[in-house]
């Protein structure tokens, strides 16, 4: 029976993100102590995006691109977390340009306003060809976030897109909607996985490229990665997954670990999945036909 591969985080809220582990010692130790840092960061009260953007890791190496695109448009772009703390935290989400000067635009978006490389801006793309179960990362103001979801219906450009929380099924209009590429591991939004620690594998979405070097979103703890390791694509597909199949979870924090699938709620879309004695509740944007 073929293995899958099981990506541990649907819905990607903005706010209360934390690091990764680099020790990953035990999957289930990386989430509790994720949660403890999280916690711990409630004090002292974080500095404005403004005053963190200055120097955050991930920005430092990164080449000053063109901002192509125009003031008033949406787009996409990788800003620094408010938590003077989060320095590997990169929020992904849409903000509308508000000017630009030379190779920076100045955004404002729900987390407020930023400066932003155009390296760090990705477009929307044209929303009017997407088509009904196309797997999209969607922003939307009734979660404040950003998600993997699926086309429900496309009516010249007004998106609605499943979301799948706590069991259940909502269709609701996005704000926005990007295709996600598959198969590849050179276009922007592109799942894949790649070694961050000597022999852990990590998975996360691209977003952008320079001589060899890619910037890695993570979307289950929303660390941006600067790396060299090689990337392999992480496919998608709404195929039917069943009780029994074996599989390997992505925990938010930690590396990969194997599980199988307990039930399949929905064949295409909905999954319980058991990894070292415990229960997790998956979704379809989280089950990709392993490397």
């Amino acid at each position: 029976m073929q293995k899958l591969v099981v990506l541990a985080t649907s819905v990607i809220a903005l706010a209360g993100a934390c690091k990764p582990k680099e020790n990953a010692a035990s999957d289930a130790g990386a989430v509790a102590s994720a949660a403890a840092s999280a916690a711990a960061t409630s004090t002292p009260a974080a500095p404005t995006a403004t005053a963190v953007a200055a120097n955050p890791k991930w920005m430092k190496n990164a080449p000053s691109k063109p901002v192509h695109a125009k003031v008033g448009d949406i787009v996409w772009a990788v800003t620094p977390s408010s938590s003077a703390g989060d320095v590997d935290v990169g929020l992904l989400t849409t903000y509308k340009i508000d000017a630009i000067n030379g190779n920076v635009a100045s955004v404002s978006g729900k987390d407020g306003k930023h400066d932003v490389n155009g390296f760090f801006i990705l477009p929307v793309g044209d929303m009017t060809k997407l088509k009904a179960n196309d797997a999209v990362l969607i922003s939307n103001s009734w979660s404040n976030g950003t998600s993997f979801s699926r086309v429900a219906s496309n009516d010249k450009g007004k998106v609605t897109a499943h979301q799948f929380a706590n069991k259940q099924v909502t269709d609701l209009v996005v704000d926005a909607a990007t295709p996600i590429p598959t198969g590849g591991t050179t276009a922007p939004f592109s799942d894949i996985s790649y070694e961050k620690f000597p022999g852990k594998q990590y998975k996360g979405m691209i977003i952008a490229q320079d001589s060899g070097t890619s910037w890695i979103w993570d979307h289950d703890d929303q660390t941006v990665t600067e790396t060299k390791a090689k990337l392999q694509p992480l496919k998608w597909g709404f195929k039917d997954r069943k009780a029994g199949d074996k599989i390997t979870v992505f925990l938010a924090g930690g590396g990969a670990t194997e599980g199988t699938i307990l039930k399949a709620i929905d064949p295409k879309a909905f999954y319980d999945v058991q990894f070292n004695g415990f229960t997790l509740a998956s979704t379809y944007d989280q089950v990709v036909d392993k490397l």
